[in-house]
C-alpha cells in the first residue's frame, strides 16, 4: 500500500474529511450548519434518548473512542454540566453501557431519591448566608443577636 492510500485510509487523512463530507451532504447543509452552530462541531450520530428535561443523547460508532456519545443540551444557550441527570451521566462515561431510559437502569434508580436539580451557582438562585452582604434580606431586619451602638450612647473623648 503506497502513501497516499495509507493517507485515504488514515483516521485524521484525507478519507476522514470525505467521511464528513459525505454525512454532511446525507444530513444536509443547513441541518449540519445550524448543528454546527450549536455545538461547535460536526456531529452525525444516532439518537440514543431524550431526557425528562429535553436534552438528547447520540452516539457514533465511527467516531473515536471517548468521543462516540455526547449531549446536545435543551437549552443551547445556557447549559453545563449538572443539566445531565445521573442516570444519563453513568451512559455518557462509560459507566454503563445501559442508556438512561432503559428499564434495566430506571428499576437501579432507588424510590427515595430526589428530583434532579440543576446547579444554581451564579444565578439569581444561588445560596447566600442570612447575614452575607449580597444576600437580598441583608438589612431587612433588625437582628437580635447583633450588638449595634447608637450614636447618642458613643461617649466622645477630649484631650485637653
Amino acid at each position: 500500500m503506497n502513501f497516499l492510500q495509507s493517507m485515504f485510509k488514515s483516521r485524521y487523512g484525507v478519507g476522514h474529511s470525505v467521511q464528513y463530507l459525505r454525512k454532511i451532504w446525507n444530513n444536509g447543509l443547513i441541518a449540519s450548519l445550524k448543528k454546527y452552530r450549536d455545538i461547535q462541531e460536526f456531529k452525525f450520530g444516532t439518537l440514543v434518548g431524550v431526557d425528562k428535561f429535553g436534552n438528547k443523547y447520540y452516539e457514533d460508532k465511527e467516531e473515536s473512542y471517548l468521543r462516540d456519545r455526547w449531549v446536545e443540551y435543551a437549552d443551547k444557550k445556557n447549559y453545563e454540566a449538572s443539566h445531565v441527570p445521573p442516570e444519563w451521566h453513568a451512559w455518557i462515561h462509560r459507566i454503563s453501557d445501559a442508556p438512561g431510559s432503559s428499564p434495566e437502569v430506571i428499576s437501579l434508580t432507588p424510590k427515595y431519591s430526589r428530583n434532579h436539580r440543576f446547579n444554581p451557582s451564579g444565578t439569581s438562585n444561588a445560596y447566600t448566608p442570612p447575614m452575607y452582604v449580597l444576600n437580598p434580606e441583608y438589612g431587612a431586619k433588625e437582628d437580635p443577636n447583633v450588638f449595634r451602638p447608637k450614636p447618642e450612647d458613643l461617649v466622645s473623648f477630649k484631650r485637653d
